[in-house]
């Protein structure tokens, strides 16, 4: 709590004078375009807190919340089904690879123009991040509810004195909410849009079905205002089109195809036991009975007829029991005088039980909902899946998901670099303006699987080797040595020379013979 009071000092010491500052002083007549599914508050920016300008959107709060706060249980419901969670595993696992004594992640700063020193020092800071989080223990999970959630807010819990990270605290998004005011001015009778302001707001445990709850409080829960650099805010998912502009998730698109799935699967399972059996049909002869009469004949029969034999799970026994009648046995039917009398036939099961080419279809179409490949999907023929014995065979399915794998990927580093980026300006081992300039080159390498990777580079080499056979009798007619280095084995200027002198070192050991054309 501490840290957060703090941080809220620091909101208020920034708001001078009651005016916000302008993140973008040029104006336009359009509106910032947002990407990060903020909900929009127009606002006069002449305007102090408080007044009626600044409290249009109370009304709108709720609303807001509330239907994003449906939106993620949607998510989060959906993602317990058995198939979406075998689906989601199979991203995660993608994307997030851990093994022994390697890292999953690893902070890349080689393109950066930092000194050693520095990036040792960076380094150091973003290993105290990945501690704070505990990532290699929790990186995985971490990833699994960004991805389901559709979106990540953390709170930045900082140390009074220092101002250095104490704990990175993962905030419920059910409660919080991103907003930017967009400032506005009349400039001769126009409105022109000068700048804007991000902040949260946080309410704890809402419940919108509460009487109590009114304009975006409840009595005793106000919902708390927390400055932009307080939380660390990932969208996961992508902006809606529609005016509302709210995160949906990946998860989105799976929602109807997964109910879908679900109701068909019930309605077969009870098709299946309602059909399943045999029955037999007892046309019961009662003559001229009156109609109570020979209903209670028929019950006579019935019950000194039935011999219904139970399984009792608990023990592990079978009984005999005369339970009343279900739809899935025997069947009696009274008959009056002058029929064919007394009667037993069958009655068939359904012909049809073994079809399930539906729930197939839409099992198929949940998979490709969620974008797995179809070599991904186990065939229940075969009991296993076999992925081709080159990687050339991988189809443009794998190929595609390998690059959405990759696109979430980049979507999470600021999960890990805004935290990264806290810690080294407060720290003063760099400052904001060369942050901003090595903002694009500070990336995350995600640690890739090693035997499907080692079978990419050993194919890759491979295949170099057979072109090097084919280009081998062309060598000083047709094509350089310079050009097979360059355009065949791919090498770079510094690796070239690497091996001339590796060759000629080796040579004048004896380790390498020539013939008389110098190969």
């Amino acid at each position: 709590m501490a840290g957060m009071l703090d941080w809220l000092s620091f909101w208020n010491k920034t708001a001078v004078d009651n005016k916000v500052h302008l993140k973008n002083p040029k104006s336009s007549f359009a509106p910032p375009e947002d990407y990060s599914g903020a909900q929009n508050i127009i606002v006069d920016a002449d305007a102090p807190h408080g007044t009626a300008a600044y409290a249009r959107y109370a009304d709108d709060y709720g609303l807001t919340i509330a239907s994003t706060k449906q939106l993620i249980n949607t998510y989060r419901s959906i993602a317990e089904f058995h198939e979406v969670d075998d689906a989601i595993q199979q991203i995660v696992d993608e994307a997030i690879v851990e093994e022994d004594n390697k890292s999953s992640v690893i902070l890349n700063l080689e393109h950066t123009n930092f000194s050693e020193n520095i990036k040792t020092k960076i380094q150091d800071e973003f290993d105290y991040v990945l501690k704070l989080y505990q990532f290699r223990n929790f990186g995985s999970f971490l990833f699994k509810k960004w991805y389901v959630d559709s979106r990540m807010y953390i709170h930045k819990i900082i140390d009074n004195k220092s101002k250095e990270l104490t704990e990175l605290r993962v905030v419920d998004p059910v409660n919080m909410q991103l907003f930017r005011e967009v400032l506005k001015k009349d400039e001769a009778g126009n409105e022109v849009f000068v700048g804007y302001n991000d902040f949260y707001k946080y309410t704890p445990d809402l419940d919108f079905n509460n009487s109590a709850y009114t304009h975006g409080s409840m009595l005793g829960k106000s919902p708390l205002k927390l400055p932009k650099e307080a939380i660390t805010y990932v969208p996961s998912g992508l902006v809606d089109c529609t005016q509302q502009k709210n995160v949906i998730g990946y998860l989105h698109r799976a929602i109807k195809v997964t109910n879908q799935l679900k109701m068909l699967e019930d309605a077969l399972v009870i098709y299946r036991l309602a059909r399943a059996p045999e029955r037999r049909v007892f046309y019961v002869d009662v003559g001229g009975l009156p109609n109570a009469k020979a209903k209670q004949y028929v019950n006579d029969i019935m019950a000194n007829m039935k011999n219904r034999i139970v399984y009792d799970s608990s023990t592990g026994k079978i009984k005999n029991t005369t339970a009343a009648m279900s739809m899935m046995e025997d069947i009696y039917l009274p008959r009056r005088d002058g029929s064919k009398g007394t009667e037993v036939s069958t009655l068939p099961s359904g012909q049809n039980l073994g079809e399930i080419e539906d729930i197939e279809y839409f099992n198929r179409k949940l998979y490709k909902a969620m974008r797995l490949p179809k070599s991904r999907v186990t065939d229940e023929t075969k009991g296993q899946v076999l992925f081709g014995s080159s990687i050339s065979e991988i189809d443009r399915d794998e190929l595609n998901f390998t690059k959405f794998i990759r696109r979430l990927q980049v979507k999470f580093e600021p999960v890990l670099l805004d935290p990264l980026k806290h810690q080294v300006l407060v720290k003063k081992i760099i400052t904001e303006a060369e942050w901003k300039i090595n903002s694009e080159y500070i990336k995350i390498d995600f640690n890739k699987d090693s035997h499907i990777e080692e079978s990419k580079r050993l194919e890759s080499f491979q295949s170099k080797l057979g072109l090097l056979r084919d280009a081998d009798e062309y060598c000083g007619t047709y094509i350089s040595k310079e050009y097979i280095y360059k355009n065949i084995l791919e090498m770079t200027e510094e690796e070239i020379e690497h091996e001339r002198a590796q060759i000629k070192a080796e040579i004048a050991a004896g380790d390498i013979k020539i013939d008389d054309d110098g190969y």
